[in-house]
């Protein structure tokens, strides 16, 4: 509520499914706070854009993929808002960007699980200060990132994210729930998401973590989505395999991509193959479907 600053708007507009974790928490929360809340049946963009121009919305949740439709269908319908909080997915730092140019300082990133709620906010500064971030804990988490013989790692160090807090689903005191997430946190306090822990592959030898190779391949300028998954490979066990959606109007080749690629990560994270999709698949809830990409050989 804080974090959110939900006590200084009126009306909010839950564009999330009511029935995932994340639209039915925020939908609990602004009906106790007496809030004006709009839904509706699915998510359509035109409809959504016109909702927020017709009632002032000032508050809405979305998904990153709702955000991205939106701000290309008409960002002028979004003017009113003061507080987008994103969830559900992992935040492009493009899409970042493209929100302060042309909305302001009004984009938030949360991070939760089912199990454990929400844990980690990132307000609009915290964005400026990265647009990777998940941002800092909120009061009453209790969060170590441990590696796989349940040790806490160093700052800077990669781990999975375990969780403790008064909310969760799991009411013993004790209990410490494992997210599955992997993550580290720098010496400034912020979180940083590394990906699933079944995300990482082992390669000659090497922990490598796809979501690495995701974020710098996002900075390409010609580049409008990216997914990273493993695969296997006679002689390093595993490898990556990029699935590019290049930008409208782009010429980009995979020579090209390479070449720029190269100085860019270590040897072990260049992937084996790219291929160039014309787009991605998502899951109802507008989570990149990796495990879609996998099966299908795209």
């Amino acid at each position: 509520i804080a974090r959110l600053k939900l006590m200084n708007y009126n009306t909010a507009y839950i564009a999330t499914p009511i029935y995932h974790g994340y639209g039915v928490a925020v939908l609990l929360l602004l009906i106790a706070l007496g809030k004006k809340v709009i839904i509706q049946k699915g998510f359509d963009v035109k409809k959504a854009c016109n909702l927020v121009r017709k009632h002032k919305v000032e508050v809405i949740t979305v998904v990153p993929l709702m955000l991205y439709k939106m701000l290309k269908h008409n960002p002028e319908d979004l003017k009113s808002l003061a507080c987008i909080a994103s969830g559900g997915a992992e935040l492009n730092p493009k899409l970042v960007h493209e929100t302060f140019s042309k909305l302001g300082d009004v984009l938030y990133n949360l991070y939760g699980t089912s199990e454990s709620g929400l844990n980690i906010i990132a307000t609009p500064q915290d964005l400026r200060y990265s647009a990777n971030t998940l941002g800092r804990k909120i009061k009453g988490v209790q969060l170590k990132i441990l590696d796989e013989m349940k040790n806490e790692v160093k700052v800077g160090e990669v781990g999975q994210f375990c969780i403790k807090n008064r909310w969760s689903m799991k009411n013993k005191r004790s209990s410490w729930i494992e997210t599955g997430d992997l993550s580290y946190r720098d010496k400034k306090g912020y979180y940083f998401l590394c990906g699933r822990a079944d995300d990482m592959i082992v390669s000659a030898g090497e922990n490598v973590y796809p979501a690495d190779v995701e974020q710098v391949l996002r900075k390409h300028p010609q580049i409008e989505d990216v997914a990273v998954v493993g695969i296997s490979d006679e002689g390093f066990g595993q490898r990556l395999k990029a699935f590019v959606l290049p930008a409208e109007g782009s010429d980009l080749t995979e020579v090209e991509l390479i070449e720029w690629l190269r100085p860019r990560v270590a040897r072990f994270q260049m992937p084996k193959e790219i291929t160039f999709v014309s787009q991605m698949p998502y899951t109802p809830l507008g989570k990149l479907d990796k495990k879609k990409l996998r099966n299908q050989g795209v």
